[in-house]
């Protein structure tokens, strides 16, 4: 994907289902942060692992809005899943389905480990994180080491709390304070879900131009 003027992008990791006390607000959250993206003057591209769940959902609410306010959904959303994946997908067109047949799909890497490090490694004006497990934590300790840009929201839990079983991830203090940090399941997603654009559009501000993207792995259509 190469980067047109006065765009955003955004990676995404996160659970593949929800779980917790905040799993309600937290699937709320996804959705509000979507038609929040979709609403910005800048062009805004989103990429995920492929994985469902909380990236998945940000990505089709943002799809969505995009649909409902009459903007293009052509190359908006990317998803970067494994070579391992490509036969699931050329065997079964539901499998390729649940990815939502407006996105593109590229295979990055051999298996999960190297789409990982792919994944932290786009280029971005942010990686968003939203609760998770080991595997979103490894996506985390690897963007940290690309020196990527980490918004999570803390109060999700799981990976996004920035530790997992005794590893820790340092995260910006805007994270671990404020909106985002809030453990509360009745706290407010629009409030929670403008937090994190704000960020996102504020970090976008200060870096527009981002690298240009090299593959640590091989990655195709």
């Amino acid at each position: 994907m190469a980067q047109t003027r006065n765009q955003i992008v955004v990676t995404i990791v996160g659970a593949a289902s929800a779980f917790g006390p905040t799993a309600a607000r937290d699937t709320k959250l996804c959705y509000a942060i979507g038609k929040r993206l979709a609403a910005l003057e800048q062009e805004v591209v989103i990429n995920t692992g492929g994985t469902g769940g909380f990236p998945l959902w940000v990505a089709v609410a943002f799809l969505n809005a995009l649909e409902h306010l009459r903007k293009p959904t052509a190359h908006r959303v990317e998803h970067y899943v494994p070579e391992s994946h490509k036969s699931i997908f050329q065997a079964s067109p539901e499998a390729r389905a649940e990815l939502d047949a407006r996105s593109d799909v590229f295979f990055a890497g051999r298996d999960m480990e190297q789409r990982r490090t792919v994944l932290a490694q786009l280029p971005a004006h942010a990686v968003l994180s939203i609760q998770g497990g080991p595997g979103t934590f490894d996506e985390l300790l690897k963007a940290h080491v690309a020196r990527q840009y980490i918004v999570a929201v803390v109060g999700s839990g799981g990976a996004s709390s920035g530790s997992w079983e005794g590893r820790h991830v340092m995260l910006p203090r805007e994270c671990t304070t404020g909106p985002l940090a809030s453990a509360d399941p009745a706290a407010d997603p629009e409030s929670m879900a403008q937090a994190v654009v704000d960020l996102i559009v504020q970090r976008q501000a200060a870096h527009p131009q981002l690298p240009i993207a090299a593959y640590p792995y091989p990655v195709s259509r």
